[in-house]
């Protein structure tokens, strides 16, 4: 390592080193402790809400003025929502570093059992891996589609439209 190199990675913060700089700089087992750390603590606060929503709350059509720490049912639902998007976006991330790996054990194995040669280049590789990606996730684009079409409202009946005396 040369000495700007050392100097830029000890740089303090506001020096005119930029976010990206430092994440260039950053090792990959520094990258990827970070995104464990990362994935560990949005489990456990994912678990924690999960817990709140469902064991401290009636149920959703129940649950009209309860409150819990201030934070209504609604506002706990919306946290719960943005924490598992946030673990699903962080679970990503960390395949992606992990894809030489992972690419790795799934080709040995299928290798093994069909007695094929599992070597590919890297750009192979990855090709595999943003293919994998693209159809998971229109996967699931095609079942909260299908979900939006099949939502329905409910029927409101002659009693509800008569209000009482």
């Amino acid at each position: 390592m040369n000495i700007e190199t050392h100097a830029r990675r000890l740089a303090p913060c506001g020096s005119g080193v930029d976010f990206f700089s430092r994440l260039e700089l950053m090792s990959r087992s520094t990258l990827n402790f970070f995104v464990d750390l990362l994935l560990a603590s949005l489990f456990l606060f994912v678990l924690t809400v999960v817990g709140v929503v469902h064991l401290t709350f009636p149920p959703a059509s129940q649950a009209s003025g309860w409150t819990v720490w201030g934070w209504s049912y609604d506002t706990w639902s919306n946290a719960e929502f943005i924490a598992v998007a946030l673990f699903a976006i962080c679970v990503i991330v960390h395949l992606i570093l992990h894809w030489t790996w992972v690419y790795g054990f799934v080709a040995t194995r299928l290798a093994r059992r069909f007695n094929t040669n599992a070597s590919m280049t890297s750009s192979i590789k990855t090709l595999y891996g943003v293919m994998i990606l693209i159809i998971v996730l229109t996967t699931l684009g095609g079942i909260l589609l299908a979900a939006e079409f099949s939502a329905k409202a409910p029927v409101e009946t002659s009693e509800k439209l008569i209000s009482p005396p």
